[in-house]
């Protein structure tokens, strides 16, 4: 600061506690294109849009160039600026209060006084600001009429944020699946919040009747640690012959009719947006599959050359997240093939490549037993012997199924 500023500070400081003008705040008005800003008429504006490269930022603007001009040749120290144009949290402070002042940068430029917070201005937070005209007088040297006091408020608009999230797959892939299927998988685009799932997620009959209770209800519902893929399981207590649930009601799917499974736009993603649309899935109910998968109708396809992949061809659709975790490769000395499995035809073509290429030599493909088709029936038991919940492990005594092929 000169030494011309300093020694006016205290009386100009005076000055501004006595000032009555108070001119009005106009935080996030454009000027009409043209208008000229009178010199008396300074204004608050808060660059809100997230496409600026001065967004996040608050202004004040309406003075005259010459004075500005002038006042850019002054080297302020943080409290000259909190004592000049000082931004507050929460709004305009009281009379009595002594605030802290929010603390940022301040630039001078050819039209405005800018200030950015060194931590960005909180959405929906409000703040207040207030420009001692009577100082910058004395700071810039204006003569004439006096810059009144200029007290304002703002608020930093909440982010727009647009719907988004969609259903990306739902597994089966296809639609005939047998009547007593026991589980579905819905993938996500992106993690999905913490509700009742079941309150958006709907089975339709061929008329449009909604079928009562088809899943089994977990209230928040059943997820990968990522939250992008829901589980549902059909109530096992209904498709297990022999039981009560069955013998009352009978299996949520009964074989030769269609129906419609419905994820609504009310399910709220991670950020709280509802789903960017609905998403519906048509089955056809078949035959209900009360048979192990048997490994003597799994056809391999060895690879022919080094860089091709190892193609095997199930006679069903069987369970995906367990075909993508319960089946390994290893080579003759017993050391695990690392690679990339794909599922493809409906989750009946099973399709590895190796990290590396193939070396000659012998192979195996070992399977885990409690591998299952869509019914929940595994290499051991049926789904309808089996006690509690699918998706287990086999005994510990069970041997890994095992399928030799050679690389040559």
């Amino acid at each position: 600061m000169t030494q011309h500023a300093s020694r006016l500070l205290p009386a100009l400081l005076a000055a501004a506690i006595s000032v009555a003008v108070t001119a009005s705040g106009c935080a996030g008005r454009k000027p009409a294109t043209g208008a000229a800003f009178r010199p008396s008429s300074p204004a608050i504006r808060l660059a809100s849009d997230p496409e600026s490269p001065l967004f996040g930022t608050v202004s004040l603007v309406g003075l005259q160039r010459d004075a500005l001009a002038r006042f850019r040749d002054e080297t302020l120290v943080q409290w000259q600026w909190d004592s000049l144009f000082p931004v507050y949290t929460g709004g305009l402070p009281a009379a009595d209060a002594v605030p802290q002042p929010v603390v940022g940068d301040y630039v001078v430029e050819d039209e405005a006084i800018r200030f950015r917070p060194r931590f960005p201005f909180a959405p929906g937070m409000t703040y207040g600001c207030v420009f001692d005209g009577p100082l910058f007088d004395g700071l810039s040297g204006r003569t004439g009429a006096g810059t009144p006091v200029h007290r304002g408020t703002f608020t930093m608009p909440l982010p727009v944020v647009v719907a988004s999230t969609v259903v990306e797959a739902i597994y089966p892939s296809g639609e005939r699946v047998p009547e007593n299927l026991l589980r579905m998988y819905i993938h996500f685009s992106a993690p999905i919040g913490t509700q009742a799932i079941h309150e958006h997620v709907h089975l339709y009959e061929e008329g449009g009747a909604e079928v009562s209770l088809p899943f089994v209800e977990i209230e928040e519902g059943l997820w990968d640690p990522e939250r992008r893929r829901l589980t549902l399981f059909f109530h096992p207590g209904r498709i297990k012959r022999g039981v009560a649930p069955n013998a009352e009601q009978g299996s949520p799917l009964r074989e030769g009719r269609s129906y419609r499974l419905v994820i609504d736009e009310q399910l709220q993603d991670a950020n709280g947006q509802p789903l960017a649309a609905p998403f519906e899935k048509v089955l056809q109910a078949g035959r209900a599959d009360r048979i192990s998968p048997d490994l003597l109708d799994w056809r391999v396809s060895a690879p022919a050359a080094r860089h091709e992949p190892l193609v095997v061809d199930l006679p069903e659709q069987l369970d995906r997240a367990l075909l993508l975790r319960w089946i390994m490769v290893e080579d003759a000395e017993g050391s695990v093939i690392e690679g990339e499995v794909k599922l493809s035809r409906g989750e009946s073509r099973w399709t590895f490549a190796p990290a590396t290429e193939w070396a000659p030599g012998d192979y195996v493909i070992y399977v885990n037993p409690a591998l299952e088709d869509l019914a929940g029936n595994n290499f051991l038991s049926l789904f309808d012997e089996a006690g509690g919940m699918p998706g287990g492990h086999p005994p510990s005594d069970a041997e890994a199924l095992s399928l030799p092929f050679t690389v040559k």
